[in-house]
């Protein structure tokens, strides 16, 4: 297996893990933001969207993350078959 493609891998699964960690603390911040609007009495419909819309990409990025480990997984599997015919 080519280097170029198991460092090319880690290199997606590094950069699929910076933005689920980014997308959820979005999250966290948009969850505060409702509740301080909620305890000065606003209206929150807006802002529960939003949340439902950031929650929403928030599972596609983790999706994304867990199918990247997995391939990669599966890849140092397979390296170590391969090293072993070598």
């Amino acid at each position: 297996m080519p280097a170029s493609v198991s460092l090319y891998l880690k290199n997606e699964l590094a950069r699929a893990n910076e933005h689920a960690c980014a997308a959820r603390q979005i999250v966290a911040e948009q969850e505060l933001r409702i509740a301080r609007m909620n305890a000065a009495g606003h209206p929150t419909f807006s802002s529960e969207r939003i949340l439902e819309l950031l929650a929403e990409s928030l599972k596609l990025l983790e999706d994304n993350e867990r199918e990247l480990r997995s391939e990669a997984a599966a890849l140092e599997k397979l390296e170590v078959k391969l090293s072993r015919l070598i």
